[in-house]
């Protein structure tokens, strides 16, 4: 084509959608491989100027450069520390000095002086519209900080980690837009209406507005909570004027979001404003039918809250989940999130590692990691009190390393995980002293099919979704199952009978219900129900046979459900005998791992364990003795031997910071325990 086209490398062209929109560039050097096959490479900010995307077809043609007479720039980021005079210059001279073209709607990338980072400026006018800057143009700031007129536009570059929903999403909504008349000629209806429904934060928002961006639709948003108004009619007038303009401004997209807001079950609601509002946007949906070139999504994390009649065939035709990103998808995030910042050198190393650690983090998290990341790099670079100017803080050797991306997964907490039923367990296998052939099994049922999923699905083998751990208090049955949880890298929640039950009807239920789904949008992760006797008494058994029985069946109902998902559940007993028949079966908790008394050699590892990151004087007789002495101790009467040792060395040394731990203690404390 260039070759045709008369087209060399420092040649400038003009790049040309189907649409009509078109940019200026300059030919770079082509990449290897690329010489014959009808690429362009395009930057970012010419994409989304022209309203393109990869894989989509452009012209393109030689052009005459024109110098601009006057452009206005608008920063998309503080740059308050800079008068606008200062800031006008020091970007001509920029341009000036580079030859860059400039267009209008394109997103610049300029180095300031004192910043470490590139800011971005959105080219808001120009004239004309493309052209080249040189000493004689007027270069114009205008400091509007006002994010929603100068924001960088929303691009499906912005988008990560949802390649297979933004290609659905794509197919229902750019489609009919662009090509209705498409469907008239196969004689069926486009859908109207899309709704995306997932935990919070994984990115239903961003999705739309990317889709409308890149279509270059209209763009009109309704918030659910924020539309609903106090006067009466109110809302409902909010909603017309919003479709209204829709209906007058095509193509458009409207977005409503968190729909559960203002369309809730009309069985479920006894407010008449909800019955109002959810019925006016029944006939606003209906009402679309008969135009063309509007499209509704809406987006919850609800969405059995939602009035069941706004889902069917007509309205809502479509439903798309939009799920918690997997590994793969949060390399995908981490890259977007971190693309403006100065990072470390063989940063992209610690890329694979990190993603692996984010195991439930949405995109929302991931952005609000990379951002605490970021504060972290400050408060290194900077004296505790802060700098006292603007002047004092040079960002030049400014640089984002692995370690704020260590510190950041240690404060920032997937948003799912913000609970009661999360717990912060450092246990691994190494923790646990003997119970060697149960931390076997419990690889074999939990990791390994993690590690070779080929292998077992080749063979067939399913193992069960529920594991039971028999065996005395004490015997480290918590312990395993919290280990086992962070050998498999997995999210661990950690639900007790008083987490569960309640005196209100439904209450018991609900909690469970919840507590799987959160597991859920967490995968890979494992629940542990401790002491699962006390919460799934055999029916007919102990007191409030109701609130067991409905207990049981949600049980039963999530237990069932488990098979398609990355979840595991280990419940703890030292009464099987006590817990219900149903969900002993090889479908629930399949295997039963009884704990068995700790031998000698157990006993000695245990006390070694409790002994680490101690300074002893204490020879292996001296352990080997105590062991043979402690005949029947689980491993938490041992864990407490070691810690009365600990405690009886203190008071000897008179809670001096220096103290050692010798055999005495030992005996001291086995002594003391054994009375």
């Amino acid at each position: 084509v260039m070759e045709q086209e008369g087209i060399g490398v420092g040649d400038t062209i003009v790049v040309k959608t189907s649409s009509g929109k078109f940019a200026l560039a300059h030919v770079g050097t082509p990449k290897d491989g690329d010489e014959g096959r009808g690429y362009i490479r395009l930057d970012r900010g010419i994409r989304g100027a022209i309203k393109t995307t990869i894989g989509s077809m452009v012209e393109i043609e030689p052009a005459e450069v024109e110098v601009v007479k006057s452009v206005k720039f608008a920063p998309l980021s503080d740059v308050s520390g800079v008068e606008a005079e200062q800031l006008s210059e020091y970007i001509k001279e920029s341009f000036v000095a580079r030859g860059k073209l400039v267009n209008r709607g394109v997103i610049e990338y300029i180095s300031l002086p004192g910043k470490g980072s590139a800011t971005a400026f959105k080219v808001l006018e120009s004239d004309p519209e493309s052209g080249i800057v040189d000493k004689g143009t007027d270069v114009d700031v205008e400091y509007a900080f006002d994010t929603w007129g100068t924001a960088r536009e929303t691009t499906f570059d912005d988008v990560g980690g949802l390649g297979e929903e933004l290609q659905h999403i794509r197919e229902l909504i750019e489609y009919p837009i662009k090509f209705p008349d498409v469907y008239q000629e196969i004689g069926i209806n486009p859908a109207r209406g899309v709704l995306l429904f997932g935990p919070p934060g994984t990115g239903k928002t961003l999705m739309t507005k990317a889709i409308s961006n890149e279509l270059d639709a209209n763009f009109h948003y309704i918030n659910g909570p924020s539309i609903i108004s106090a006067g009466y009619g109110e809302t409902e007038g909010k909603l017309r004027s919003i479709f209204d303009a829709a209906n007058h401004s095509l193509p458009s997209i409207i977005l409503i979001d968190e729909i559960d807001a203002i369309a809730p079950n009309r069985d479920d609601t006894g407010s008449f404003t909800d019955l109002r509002v959810t019925t006016q946007l029944l006939e606003l949906m209906d009402g679309l039918q008969s135009v063309q070139g509007v499209m509704v999504v809406a987006t919850t994390n609800r969405i059995d809250a939602i009035e069941p009649a706004l889902r069917r065939p007509g309205r809502f035709d479509r439903e798309l989940y939009v799920g918690p990103p997997n590994e793969d998808a949060r390399k995908d995030i981490l890259g977007i999130h971190t693309r403006g910042m100065l990072l470390e050198e063989n940063f992209s190393e610690a890329v694979p590692d990190l993603a692996q650690r984010m195991n439930g983090y949405t995109g929302a998290d991931i952005r609000e990691l990379a951002r605490e990341a970021g504060v972290n790099a400050l408060r290194r670079q900077f004296p505790s009190e802060g700098p006292a100017n603007r002047e004092e803080m040079s960002l030049v050797d400014l640089v984002v390393t692995v370690g704020d991306f260590e510190h950041a997964l240690r404060t920032v907490q997937p948003s799912v995980l913000r609970g009661p039923l999360s717990r912060d367990s450092k246990m691994t296998m190494e923790n646990i002293g003997g119970l060697k052939e149960a931390k076997v099994r419990l690889h074999e049922l939990i990791k390994a099919p993690q590690e070779n999923a080929e292998t077992f699905a080749k063979m067939g083998i399913e193992t069960p979704p529920g594991i039971l751990i028999v065996g005395p208090p004490g015997t480290g049955k918590t312990a395993l199952a919290q280990a086992a949880g962070n050998d498999l890298g997995a999210t661990f929640l950690q639900v007790e009978s008083s987490d569960i039950f309640s005196e209100w009807v439904g209450r018991s239920e609900k909690a469970i219900k919840e507590t799987f789904l959160i597991a859920r949008r967490a995968a890979p992760s494992v629940i542990l129900i401790d002491n699962i006797d006390a919460m799934a008494r055999r029916i007919g058994e102990g007191g409030g046979e109701s609130v067991s029985t409905r207990v049981i069946n949600q049980l039963l109902t999530e237990m069932d459900g488990l098979r398609e998902h990355d979840v595991k559940v280990i419940g703890t007993t030292d009464r099987i005998e006590d817990i219900d028949e149903s969900l002993l079966s090889p479908s629930r908790f399949g295997e039963v791992i009884h704990l068995p008394k700790l031998s000698v050699g157990d006993r000695e590892e245990v006390i070694k364990i409790h002994l680490q990151g101690v300074e002893t004087r204490v020879t292996k007789e001296e352990i080997k003795s105590i062991s043979k002495k402690s005949e029947g101790w689980s491993g938490g009467r041992l864990a407490s031997l070691c810690e009365e040792a600990k405690l009886s060395a203190i008071r000897e040394e008179d809670y001096k910071s220096v103290v050692v731990v010798e055999g005495k203690h030992l005996e001291n404390a086995l002594k003391k325990l054994s009375d």
